[in-house]
């Protein structure tokens, strides 16, 4: 899965959620859209799982 694939690359449970638009508590990505978190390390993740996944 992309959660599996997100964690092999050395993403962390808050990461993973992050990116799925998930956290611990359930809320979903969407109550924090405009927020003021930089996307560089979600950048950095997704582009270590493209790695993993062949042509």
């Amino acid at each position: 899965t992309c959660a599996d694939l997100l964690r092999a690359v050395g993403a962390t449970t808050d990461e993973v959620g992050g990116i799925l638009g998930h956290t611990p508590a359930g809320a979903k990505a969407t109550s924090i859209y405009g927020g003021t978190q930089p996307l560089d390390r979600p950048r950095e993740l997704l582009a270590k799982v493209r790695e993993h996944i062949p042509d």
